[in-house]
């Protein structure tokens, strides 16, 4: 039988909405706690996700606070709060600002969710879930998103470049979320064939710069 678990997701901005969406019809969750400082915000996304599973015709609890210390018997608190970039930003910039907010939601809910794993998004990622690992004085597991996202662009414009579906892409990004990530080439394969293999049987050309821009953002 599968366990049903509470998630908890603390930002209900543009990430944090996509994440809650996503959640409500992951048939193991049974409960979802909707955490947002804006007032009303939480509540109003609440609404609107509850709109969403009536169509489906799904029922699950779901809450909605200002603070996350309301947060009680989570099973994964996802972290997607923080100041978000401005023009000219990197994501290292917005390191103290948000290493408060860090440390405000992981010492606000160890206690109340003794079994919780945390879920780190906020920028710069690697950074942040690093300080809430130490906030939770190495006892919880912590996973941060990491070089997900580079990974996914990665294949996309893999994909686009070789015209080939996205199914037959694979590879790998390495290094550190944003400018410091690294494309690790000796893990692409197309169709499961190395990539320089794939590229001189089919007489095809790929701009690895173009490429490791576009991973980066730039």
């Amino acid at each position: 039988m599968t366990k049903m678990v509470h998630v908890a997701v603390v930002g209900t901005g543009r990430v944090g909405q996509g994440v809650a969406y996503t959640l409500i019809f992951e048939r193991y969750v049974e409960k979802l706690t909707l955490v947002d400082i804006k007032p009303k915000v939480a509540e109003m996304v609440k609404e609107e996700l509850y709109h969403g599973l009536s169509a489906h015709g799904y029922d699950i609890e779901i809450e909605a606070f200002e603070h996350s210390k309301y947060i009680e018997n989570a099973d994964l608190i996802v972290i997607s709060a923080g100041f978000p970039r401005k023009p000219g930003m990197t994501r290292r910039d917005l390191a103290d600002e948000n290493a408060k907010i860090i440390k405000d939601i992981v010492t606000s809910t160890l206690d109340n969710n003794p079994k919780a794993w945390y879920f780190v998004i906020t920028n710069p990622v690697d950074a942040m879930a690093t300080l809430a690992y130490k906030l939770a004085e190495r006892k919880r597991t912590v996973i941060g998103t990491g070089t997900n996202l580079e990974t996914a662009r990665f294949r996309t414009i893999l994909s686009r470049a070789l015209k080939v579906p996205m199914r037959m892409v694979e590879g790998f990004v390495g290094g550190e979320h944003g400018l410091a990530a690294v494309p690790l080439w000796s893990t692409v394969k197309i169709d499961g064939t190395p990539l320089e293999e794939y590229l001189k049987e089919n007489k095809k050309e790929i701009n690895k710069e173009e490429v490791v821009n576009y991973v980066k953002g730039i």
